[in-house]
């Protein structure tokens, strides 16, 4: 019998507040995907809907490279100096993740402006270069809001962490609802929204913590010694951001140049369905990097541990529940999140479904092994796994083995992540 007051206990504490809050956002950012998807898939040509799949991974993976690797530096650094109670380290490491990231960006969109003659197709699907550099912005506006996302996680605000991640989503939803344009105007919108949102996000913050600014002392000495330490670990796991989001992108763009874009609408449906399950799994992890942070750095590693292997066994339970919802019900759920014209796609969907067993232990173990070690482990998996499915697309000329390949690939990732931890955890 499950014992009522125990989980209302449990949800009390730290953790199950995070994880109870946790867990609402990201069923509302599932939510919102599929009512994209559904629109665009509705309103747009089998042909466009291939395009916006390109653009939307191709910008998703700008976004983390112009981000930096600060998505997962941040929410480290933050939660430990927080729990030593160190004000000046903590406004320190705020102050070198923004110059950090400004550099990045700045350097980031030169190489992309240099590159276009050789990008633009495949960014946007065709040379248009006005298209070409709001791509670039809209990124910008993701990666900015992904810090903002990153700082409340170290800071341990995951109410605020959900709220303005549901307000993020929900901004994506308000250029829907108006008469459909083409893909140009949604980008355009999409992008005015998130500058809009990113200025009202960077008010709230100042106001808050402006006097403690004030107060503190600015040493180059110490500014250049947190620099060095958070650009030791960001620029590793910036590589692996890059291998993270390239594994999804380069599927699309790849079979987009090579048998064209109805195609790529075929193999993005079973690819978005996943992503946009993976929420409901990646929530635990998002909160673990923090939590586990902080029992490493006080020493309690065995805690770590066990939270860790208890998650896994639920995880795996869940995981193996929504796998078989999703391959026994595909072509229902083609039918209703997209349209009845992408019926077509149901064998490579089936395939494709079924490395949400694989992901979805990935994805649990990727950031308490970040949290645990400075050394970038996930940065190794995701290059091999990448290396994997090129290797793999390029032998193959089929949807059917492209889908298998991702398949391999999410197993590689599960395997190793797993093994990383044990390692590490051995290490400790």
């Amino acid at each position: 019998m499950i014992n009522i007051d125990i989980i209302r206990q449990k949800l009390k504490t730290g953790l199950g507040k995070d994880i109870l809050w946790t867990l609402l956002g990201q069923i509302a950012v599932m939510l919102v995907l599929l009512i994209v998807n559904k629109v665009l898939s509705n309103n747009l040509s089998i042909k466009d809907f291939g395009i916006y799949n390109i653009i939307k991974r191709s910008t998703s993976v700008l976004s983390f490279v112009l981000l930096g690797g600060m998505g997962i530096t941040i929410p480290r650094y933050l939660s430990v100096s927080i729990s030593k109670h160190k004000i000046s380290e903590t406004q320190l490491v705020l102050r070198v993740s923004w110059a950090y990231l400004f550099m990045v960006c700045m350097i980031t969109s030169a190489i992309y402006l240099l590159l276009y003659s050789r990008l633009t197709e495949y960014v946007i699907g065709d040379d248009n270069l006005v298209f070409y550099i709001l791509c670039l912005l809209y990124a910008i506006t993701i990666a900015i809001s992904s810090y903002f996302f990153a700082y409340y996680r170290g800071i341990g605000n995951f109410k605020m962490f959900n709220i303005v991640q549901i307000i993020f989503q929900v901004l994506m939803v308000v250029p829907l609802l108006l008469p459909m344009k083409t893909l140009v105007t949604i980008i355009y919108e999409w992008t005015i929204l998130n500058t809009i949102f990113i200025v009202s996000l960077s008010a709230i913050e100042y106001k808050k913590y402006k006097n403690i600014i004030k107060q503190i002392t600015f040493r180059f000495s110490c500014f250049k010694k947190t620099f060095l330490e958070l650009t030791g670990y960001s620029l590793p796991r910036l590589i692996g951001d890059f291998f993270l989001f390239a594994y999804s992108a380069f599927p699309v763009i790849y079979v987009g140049a090579r048998l064209g874009y109805e195609e790529t609408s075929y193999y993005s449906i079973g690819v978005s369905l996943v992503t946009m399950v993976t929420p409901v799994f990646s929530f635990l992890g998002v909160i673990l990097l923090p939590h586990v942070a902080k029992k490493i750095s006080n020493n309690k590693v065995s805690e770590a541990n066990r939270l860790v292997i208890k998650l896994s066994i639920v995880y795996t339970v869940v995981a193996i529940f929504f796998t078989t919802i999703m391959y026994l019900g595909m072509e229902c759920m083609i039918s209703v999140f997209f349209a009845d014209k992408y019926v077509a796609a149901l064998p490579i969907a089936k395939i494709i479904a079924i490395s949400l067993l694989p992901q979805a232990i990935y994805l649990l173990y990727r950031n308490p092994n970040d949290a645990a070690s400075v050394f970038p482990y996930n940065t190794i998996i995701l290059a091999i796994s990448f290396c994997v499915m090129v290797v793999g697309f390029m032998m193959s000329s089929s949807l059917m083995h492209f889908a298998y390949i991702y398949l391999f690939t999410s197993i590689i990732q599960c395997v190793s992540s797993v093994c990383v931890w044990k390692f590490i955890i051995h290490k400790l």
